[in-house]
């Protein structure tokens, strides 16, 4: 936001600096975007979109062609971001494979780790079971959590695989490649998931038609 001259100068000491300083943030947040964009966007022709946006210069593009512009802009980052995050995904599948504890259903597709064994009833193909899920990324940050029966037939192929056997009580860590897995509607393009599952109840049939619809259809969690 660009305060005009003589409000400036009506501020106060303190409030002239908070606005100073809020000035800067905005400005190296726009550059931090700039700096790490995977497209090289030439500075001079970005302070003459500011100009322009200021009123400063004349607009040399229309609404339409500004918009347009931006549109093959994100097209571009989501495409190499994609490529990116599919080209980590499988360096590390191939490297966790090799520790300790990690048991590989898919090779360089699908592992899990046993965090807590499990006793009693196990989840059978066409068990219901109460399951607690928490969902992250490479990265820790977490995008998902939820306890709720399932109909495993709705869950995505990897957790579908990773989750046949597990007894009631039983943690497991699960590393799912992006072609086994789709939650890609709201998180990073090809990105590598990473669900932590206890089993609550082996199977709870009796109250499948009672689970909350939290996971949507779309991210193919269920």
């Amino acid at each position: 936001m660009i305060l005009p001259i003589a409000l400036v100068f009506a501020l106060s000491g303190s409030e002239k600096e908070e606005t100073e300083k809020a000035a800067k943030a905005l400005g190296y947040l726009i550059g931090q975007k700039i700096k790490d964009s995977p497209l090289r966007l030439e500075q001079g022709k970005i302070m003459e979109g500011l100009k322009e946006a200021l009123g400063q210069k004349k607009p040399s593009l229309s609404e339409t062609e500004r918009a347009e512009a931006l549109a093959k802009m994100e097209e571009k980052i989501y495409l190499a971001a994609a490529e990116k995050n599919l080209l980590q995904a499988s360096l590390f599948l191939q490297k966790n494979a090799k520790s300790p504890g990690v048991v590989e259903l898919e090779k360089d597709k699908l592992q899990y780790k046993i965090i807590r064994k499990g006793a009693g009833p196990s989840v059978q193909s066409h068990s219901t079971p109460l399951v607690r899920f928490k969902g992250s990324l490479l990265n820790g940050e977490t995008f998902f959590f939820q306890e709720q029966v399932i109909d495993q037939k709705d869950l995505m192929d990897g957790l579908q695989k990773a989750l046949a056997g597990m007894q009631e009580k039983e943690i497991r860590k699960i590393f799912i490649h992006p072609s086994l897995g789709s939650v890609q509607t709201v998180l990073p393009p090809n990105a590598l998931l990473i669900f932590e599952v206890e089993i609550l109840k082996a199977d709870k049939s009796a109250l499948s038609q009672n689970r909350p619809p939290e996971i949507a259809q779309e991210k193919k969690l269920r």
